[in-house]
């Protein structure tokens, strides 16, 4: 069961991907707009959809962070380690240079990738005799 425990954290992690593309891609925000006029000026505020505000190319962003989660149990699933550890790692970096926008939702997701390489290096190696 240990053995397997990477290969769950890195399913855990592809999922927790979707559910936070699915947060941010469903999820409303506030705008606030303040309009001035001679008799005054007055506060507008209108809830937008995060797709709607920032269009098709924040879509395709999201998306591909979905992707990049998902990279790792793919490469795991076909014994590319080196692999599932550039693309874990490269996960970690940009869930964390994207902090302020998109990149918290997917703290989780990262942190069970970072669980998951930490547990692969510790696991002792297949080693194939020829």
């Amino acid at each position: 069961m240990i053995a397997k425990l990477p290969r769950y954290l890195l399913l855990l992690a592809a999922l927790l991907a979707i559910a936070a593309s699915i947060l941010i891609l469903t999820s409303s925000s506030e705008m606030r707009t303040t309009i001035f006029s001679d008799a005054g000026g007055y506060e507008e505020i209108s809830r937008v959809f995060w797709w709607k505000s920032q269009g098709a190319w924040g879509v395709i962003v999201v998306l591909i962070f979905t992707a990049l989660f998902y990279a790792p149990y793919h490469f795991y699933r076909r014994d590319r380690l080196r692999m599932v550890y550039l693309f874990a790692l490269a996960d970690i970096a940009l869930t964390y240079l994207s902090g302020f926008s998109i990149g918290a939702t997917f703290i989780p997701a990262a942190l069970a990738l970072l669980l998951a390489i930490i547990l692969l290096a510790l696991q002792p190696r297949k080693t194939s005799n020829a």
